[in-house]
This record gives structure tokens, C-alpha cells and sequence, in this order.
């Protein structure tokens, strides 16, 4: 069973500002549920961690070119 995460619990995992996390969400950067206006988004522990990984391997490849 998958844990589904607030933007703000995302934001605190990744050290950003939860507005940088809904950015992300409304730009298709990052995948995740809306569920309303009141109860905002929601995104899969499963997705932070493939969102981590394909960030981690993106910073690689640009220390490799350089």
C-alpha cells in the first residue's frame, strides 16, 4: 500500500518551499493527485522517491559533461 504525502511533507523530504512542490505539481514536473481546493494535493511516497532519483541522475550527468 502506497503513502500518500501533503505538499508540505514533500516540500520538508526535498528542503524546499511547499509553493516550489505545487509548482512542480501544476507544471507535470512532479506527478500527484488534486483532491480540492481545501485538501490541496496529494503525491505518492513512490513518485518523491522517482523524482529524487531522476534529479540525483540529472546533477550527475551535468558533473560528467563538465
Amino acid at each position: 500500500m502506497n503513502e500518500w504525502l501533503t505538499t508540505g511533507e514533500v516540500a520538508k523530504l526535498l528542503k524546499v518551499h511547499p509553493e516550489t512542490v505545487k509548482r512542480w505539481l501544476r507544471g507535470g514536473v512532479m506527478r500527484g493527485s488534486f483532491l480540492s481546493d481545501r485538501a490541496g494535493w496529494r503525491v505518492a511516497r513512490e513518485e518523491v522517491d522517482r523524482f529524487m532519483e531522476e534529479r540525483e541522475n540529472t546533477a550527475e550527468m551535468g558533473k560528467a559533461a563538465a
